[in-house]
């Protein structure tokens, strides 16, 4: 189940957004679920509103006008610099939309009834069937456009003894939905990655996927992982330098960051550096150098050691004989 909570200081707005068609008319069926005892007045059996919707949040609003009277006009969390004009009843409208993901059912208007009071009771809002000193409504409308079963919660902060604090509302909401997930029979328990959010990839799967990547876009594993450059007529194909190989392998994934892709291309750099051969000519391989681990390479890239000129670094030089 996920939820999404945002504030406002107009009911009445709120409750004809509820009731209407939606911004895109995707509102169908819209009809009141469950609300506290002193909201049914103002809506019929078939859940649809008996009243005006101004009528409507004038009678959401009689607990805060009476916090208002007892010069209490403010939400906690509405107080000194974050509400330095002292616009009374300033995001007294707690707003939360259940979800439940496309695909994992959908319930019935008692179901979402049990579920808006356990949630509730779980946010510290209600206690239980016991909602006297509490003003709230619980509105259903179809589908969405994703398919998603959903309800919307308005809760009036401003309660008989005094303010409703949502400190960390949204953190706790997280929270409550987790575990009703888990005690619940007719909710599903989402994965990490579906409630929005974003997992990092451990570092083994991230070299797994960039030695994959090295292997199908600058060569393969085979014969000693040869690469092949295409030069056009005349190229040949060549094994890269054993230091290119431990640089790849040992040297620059131990110190390489995590999130650079770049760092994990070093075939790419062997088959930038390497020189196109020339028809007449021999090549000798380069001079043998000791590898030397440094902390910043020559191009200035941080955690791969020079490696006899492979890894970014000026190439070593090399003599040419031509016939």
């Amino acid at each position: 189940m996920i939820p999404n909570i945002v504030r406002g200081s107009d009911p009445a707005g709120l409750v004809r957004y509820l009731f209407g068609k939606g911004r895109r008319n995707e509102h169908t069926d819209q009809h009141l679920v469950c609300a506290s005892g002193d909201m049914f007045p103002s809506f019929d059996m078939d859940g649809r509103p008996a009243a005006s919707y101004a009528e409507i949040g004038r009678r959401f609003d009689r607990r805060y006008r009476v916090r208002e009277r007892k010069d209490d006009p403010f939400p906690p969390d509405m107080r000194g610099k974050n509400n330095p004009e002292r616009e009374h009843g300033r995001k007294r409208v707690w707003h939360c939309s259940l979800a439940i993901k496309a695909g994992q059912g959908i319930l019935t208007d008692q179901e979402w009834e049990a579920v808006i009071r356990d949630y509730l009771t779980r946010m510290n809002i209600i206690d239980g069937d016991d909602d006297q000193g509490v003003t709230w409504l619980a509105v259903r409308h179809g589908l969405s456009a994703n398919g998603n079963d959903h309800v919307h919660i308005m809760v009036q902060l401003a309660a008989d003894d005094g303010w409703i604090n949502p400190y960390h509302d949204r953190i706790n909401a997280q929270r409550s939905c987790r575990r009703m997930e888990k005690t619940r029979p007719e909710l599903v328990g989402l994965a990490r990655s579906d409630t929005g959010t974003r997992v990092s990839w451990q570092y083994g799967q991230w070299r797994q996927w960039a030695e994959w990547k090295a292997r199908n876009e600058y060569g393969d594993e085979r014969d000693g992982r040869r690469w092949t450059a295409k030069r056009g007529a005349g190229s040949s194909r060549r094994s890269p330098p054993p230091r290119c190989r431990a640089s790849m392998s040992a040297g620059s994934w131990r110190r390489a960051p995590r999130r650079r892709a770049a760092r994990t291309s070093s075939y790419a750099a062997c088959a930038g550096k390497a020189s196109p051969s020339t028809p007449g000519c021999a090549r000798e391989p380069p001079k043998t150098r000791s590898p030397t681990p440094a902390r910043w390479s020559a191009t200035g890239s941080r955690g791969i050691a020079r490696m006899g000129g492979w890894n970014g670094s000026t190439p070593s030089s090399s003599a040419t004989t031509c016939d």
